[in-house]
């Protein structure tokens, strides 16, 4: 067995090189892992879980230890073409962007798509980017989570990452949006200044990227 102290763990997830998120899954297993350990304070108030830098990993979380080294390890063989769309085919026709939004209890995430239709018909679809980040403290109401805020974060983080691969690649694409909650959309579709600030604020960062009839539920 490899050794297994916190300090082990915590530098294994920052072990993988992935800007573009293509194996954000992955980094997100340790993110959660290193959460079940060492929970943050609000959820552990009399640091009763805590761990020191070097302290040994409790034996109940070993086997998820050593599942998480393994995928750090075969994540490395993951290669992906540089290009979106395959050659030989002539060049784009049209194109355009496809993005999802989700959200479970535990994590948020998003994924761009980009569906190239070349000169002679071929199509290729390819990936852009994506992420997954474990939930933020913010979307629990009256200490209950709940999950249409943390559909709300995962279309905002969609929206501010769509922004930027449009501004990297063409401001002219076309882009789709998806969620799979109506609140989000309705939200977002919505001019009542009643909802939250938590609510508003966000609603107003996605609005001039994404307009409502760009969204759909999926």
């Amino acid at each position: 067995r490899s050794h297994c102290d916190w300090s082990s763990d915590v530098c294994s997830s920052d072990l993988i090189y992935d800007p573009l998120g293509q194996v954000a899954p992955a980094r997100l297993s340790c993110k959660l892992l290193q959460r079940e350990i060492s929970p943050p304070k609000y959820q552990d108030p009399h640091n009763l879980q805590g761990l020191g830098w070097d302290d040994a990993i409790p034996q109940q979380f070993h086997r998820q230890w050593d599942d998480m080294l393994k995928t750090v390890q075969e994540v490395q063989e993951i290669t992906t073409p540089l290009s979106f769309y395959s050659p030989g085919n002539g060049k784009p026709a049209h194109q355009h962007l496809y993005g999802f939004a989700d959200a479970s209890d535990l994590a948020i995430c998003y994924v761009i798509y980009l569906r190239t239709v070349t000169e002679n018909g071929h199509v290729d679809v390819a990936f852009v980017t994506g992420n997954s980040k474990v939930i933020e403290r913010g979307v629990s109401v009256k200490g209950k989570l709940s999950i249409p805020r943390a559909e709300l974060c995962a279309a905002d983080a969609l929206a501010m990452a769509m922004l930027q691969v449009k501004t990297d690649l063409d401001d002219d694409i076309k882009a789709t949006y998806y969620s799979d909650n109506r609140d989000v959309l309705g939200w977002i579709g919505s001019d009542i200044t009643a909802p939250p600030r938590y609510i508003t604020i966000r609603r107003d960062r996605i609005r001039p990227v994404s307009s409502p009839d760009r969204k759909s539920v999926v």
